[in-house]
């Protein structure tokens, strides 16, 4: 399950939440997915420390995926804890608006996606699945590192796969905070993939982000190479022709992950940074 908090603007012209979930379908594969529904931009953000932003509305309609760092979030109705991997449906875009802190000395790496007007966002309340886990425990990811840790997949001219690592690229603004640009997106969605899962051989279906919430992976290409995806690092999958990758997950978690599918000829802040390879 993936963890989902919406926060809105009533009538009173104040903030509200609910706890709830993404709402995923059986799949192919015997994985969990939602459908895909329209986005415009992705862009990435870092924040070191609390901003003092003060009692603020969101500038727009969105979803905020946490990648690292605990928030406490405070609304007239109360607080809520935001953790690495859950999603925050925000649509208090006017009114009084909410306030928030970074808990802890970890920064808060996360990824606005802006919806578009149309989108419906397939958020159900934690009251319509009883039975299901605890939230706290879809939301039980350890986070990233030291950056927004970023893996590039492409084809080369051999049509094999190959990968190299990097990160996203991110420049300082105001109020200890770093921001990337926007990419120019078309559609996000949310999977999952049950402990012990494995992909065989295959090409990315589209130019995408990977995101993933939970859930830690090796993928490998074809010549051997091979590299590890940890919870709150991106994919950036672009070997949509060739004869592409394999995954398998590693660890007792779920691949629980979200699908941004890019924009034809969308820039990415995407920044590469030599290592060595590791091979089998």
């Amino acid at each position: 399950m993936i963890r989902c908090i919406k926060l809105w603007t009533g009538a009173d012209q104040r903030s509200h939440f609910e706890e709830g979930f993404i709402d995923l379908e059986p799949g192919v594969r015997g994985d969990a997915l939602s459908g895909k529904f329209p986005i415009t931009s992705a862009s990435f953000h870092e924040t070191d420390a609390d901003p003092k932003l003060g009692w603020h509305p969101d500038p727009a309609r969105q979803l905020v995926i946490t990648l690292s760092g605990t928030l406490e979030f405070e609304t007239p109705d109360g607080r809520f804890v935001l953790r690495p991997g859950d999603v925050l449906f925000t649509e208090d875009t006017s009114g009084a608006g909410h306030n928030w802190k970074v808990l802890g000395n970890q920064a808060w790496r996360r990824v606005y996606t802006i919806l578009d007007p149309k989108a419906v966002v397939p958020y159900r309340p934690a009251a319509a699945r009883p039975g299901a886990p605890s939230l706290d425990e879809c939301s039980a990811n350890p986070g990233s590192g030291g950056m927004i840790r970023c893996v590039r997949i492409w084809t080369e001219d051999d049509q094999n796969s190959h990968f190299e690592e990097g990160y996203i690229d991110l420049t300082s603004g105001g109020r200890d905070d770093r921001s990337s640009a926007l990419a120019a997106a078309a559609s996000i969605s949310f999977q999952e993939t049950a402990s012990g899962g494995a992909f065989a051989w295959h090409t990315a279906p589209i130019r995408q982000l990977v995101v993933t919430l939970g859930g830690t992976l090796d993928f490998r290409t074809r010549d051997g190479e091979h590299f590890l995806i940890h919870p709150g690092n991106i994919l950036l999958a672009e070997d949509t022709v060739g004869s592409g990758h394999s995954w398998k997950l590693t660890d007792d978690s779920s691949w629980r992950r979200a699908y941004v599918v890019l924009q034809p000829g969308a820039a990415v802040p995407f920044r590469a940074r030599k290592l060595r390879r590791a091979t089998a």
